[in-house]
């Protein structure tokens, strides 16, 4: 379909581009932004004031009218005036009048309405419109009028400063004046299908305009689908939104690898991490976009009525996953440290992102012994251990305060590769020791998180210390113990020097192999290892020997001692 592009006639030379297949936009390095949708106040109807007329006359280019809008540094709201300076055939942008042609002309129009309606760098024959309305649903019809409205204004920063570069104001999907119930603020509704994009300092109808846009056709949309969405979910869809139309929001994924260790799941507007958690976002959903389901995931979840994690985990079962939120949770924080898709079948990297994330904690000098760690439900620590020279064992383990479960996994790598992903048993009192540490190993990331249902009372909160030590190796002290009630029973004990990987028990008797290579369990809340077995009448304990191994290598050996008659 050929668009209806309408935009104000004082530059009639403008309408020359779209006789090129190639519409020239000089390439910018990517401003700092947030979206101020989810800054705007929760409010409730006051009374039952009628809705502003419904729009009897077609509009036209040039047409006024007032707009109400938010200042984000006190949210307060105010009007402005507008005037009509283009019409699509799926929407209509309107500019502030202090604005036009001081910040915003008509070429920045045509470049608007162009990447809404015809062109994408992801598509050069399908505009925002056409791709999000496939992925995410159709819009809302608040009006009565089935284009969206475009404001292009002048949006103030927030309190922090920060540069609001858009929102979508739930505000204009209800009628007549609202009040926020914590602070008493009155707010007039627009009462229009509507998106404010900022024109100061982002460039109208420049690329992170463009991106803007992207983003906050999302909002709207998802207000149709899900009015009670969970922030944390709507952001992420809002950032495949420009992903998945060319606008990668690489300022958000950058200061994400300066700051990984927020929660995925808790906003907090005022927090000085507000751009990182966009880039949490956007890694999370290209990771479940690639690895669990392409658009279909994403649509899923756009589309339910069940919303954060819930809405997440109906979504995996719909498309038939066994996969759960906490699991794929899991293997992201992964994914985003070692980014590597030669490993684990490819779970744990991105092919459509590059993610460069610093570890918050390096050490080099041993032993380490650290004080109380804090972590939030689905937050995550990066730890890292080095050793540039020798080669010793590296023992680790870590405590917890019990309140949640934890997933703690250990990376291995060798000189910037990846080795090996291990997990650390946590619900015990043992830990792992990662031998060839310094040749073979000369990095190890300790990298614990919450694996809880913790989202379910709010944000979790846990404590942990961890311990590092460099050894030689583990000594082991051995007893073999008959029981004195049941005789034909018997325990082997492995009391190791420190805290350590399990070792194994190998028993047999002649040329029977009773037990291969068994890792021998911890005894609960102690610190050393027991293996219980029982001895059939058909074999003498004279003929059964016992071989101890810890990691690989042979710790002791001896036969079981005949029993008195």
């Amino acid at each position: 379909m050929v668009s209806k592009l309408l935009i104000n006639q004082r530059f009639p030379f403008l309408f020359l581009s779209f006789l090129f297949p190639i519409l020239m936009i000089p390439v910018v390095q990517a401003m700092e932004w947030i979206d101020g949708t989810h800054l705007l106040p929760s409010t409730v109807p006051i009374d039952l004031i009628p809705s502003a007329p419904a729009q009897r006359n077609p509009l036209q280019i040039g047409d006024q009218r007032i707009f109400f809008a938010v200042n984000f540094r006190t949210q307060d709201q105010y009007n402005l005036r507008a005037t009509l300076r283009g019409i699509g055939d799926f929407c209509y942008v309107y500019v502030q009048n202090s604005e036009w042609n001081r910040r915003v002309n008509s070429r920045a129009i045509t470049n608007l309405i162009r990447s809404f309606e015809r062109s994408t760098p992801t598509d050069p024959n399908r505009g925002i419109y056409q791709i999000q309305t496939k992925i995410f649903g159709q819009p809302p019809d608040r009006d009565g009028d089935e284009r969206v409205f475009f404001l292009l204004l002048d949006i103030p920063s927030d309190a922090r400063g920060q540069v609001v570069a858009g929102y979508f104001s739930d505000i204009d999907q209800q009628r007549g004046q609202l009040r926020d119930p914590k602070t008493g603020k009155l707010y007039n509704s627009n009462e229009l299908d509507l998106i404010y994009l900022d024109t100061n300092p982002i460039s109208a109808g420049g690329p992170d305009s463009l991106t803007v846009l992207a983003h906050e056709f999302q909002h709207l949309i998802h207000w149709k689908n899900d009015r009670r969405e969970t922030v944390w979910v709507n952001e992420s869809l809002s950032e495949f939104a420009m992903f998945i139309c060319g606008f990668p929001p690489l300022d958000h994924l950058s200061s994400f690898e300066s700051n990984p260790e927020i929660s995925l799941i808790d906003w907090d507007r005022d927090s000085p991490y507000l751009l990182a958690s966009y880039g949490a976002a956007y890694l999370w959903s290209l990771y479940l976009y690639e690895h669990h389901g392409k658009e279909q995931i994403i649509t899923t979840i756009a589309r339910s009525r069940s919303s954060g994690i819930s809405g997440i985990n109906q979504a995996l079962r719909t498309l038939g996953s066994k996969e759960t939120f906490q699991t794929v949770y899991a293997d992201w924080k992964i994914a985003n440290l070692v980014d590597d898709l030669d490993f684990g079948n490819g779970k744990y990297g991105y092919r459509n992102a590059n993610p460069r994330i610093q570890v918050s904690k390096k050490h080099q000098f041993y032993p380490v012994k650290s004080g109380r760690q804090l972590l939030k439900s689905y937050s995550v620590n990066y730890i890292s251990f080095a050793q540039s020279s020798g080669e010793k064992s590296l023992s680790l383990s870590m405590e917890t305060d019990g309140k949640y479960n934890y997933d703690v996994r250990i990376i291995t790598k060798n000189q910037g590769k990846l080795v090996d992903i291990i997990k650390l048993p946590i619900e015990t009192l043992a830990g792992k020791t990662i031998p060839n540490f310094g040749r073979r190993i000369d990095e190890v990331i300790l990298v614990p998180s919450l694996s809880s249902e913790a989202h379910l009372l709010g944000i979790g909160k846990s404590t942990y210390i961890y311990n590092a030590s460099l050894q030689d190796e583990v000594d082991f002290e051995i007893f073999v113990i008959n029981n004195p009630i049941h005789r034909r029973y018997w325990e082997i004990l492995a009391i190791p020097s420190q805290l350590s990987d399990p070792p194994t028990i190998t028993i047999r008797s002649g040329n029977d192999t009773l037990i291969f290579s068994l890792p021998i369990p911890l005894v609960s809340d102690q610190p050393f290892f027991a293996y219980s077995f029982y001895l059939p009448l058909t074999i003498e304990a004279k003929s059964v020997e016992w071989f101890v191994s810890f990691l690989n290598t042979p710790v002791a050996s001896g036969k079981l001692p005949s029993l008195p008659d």
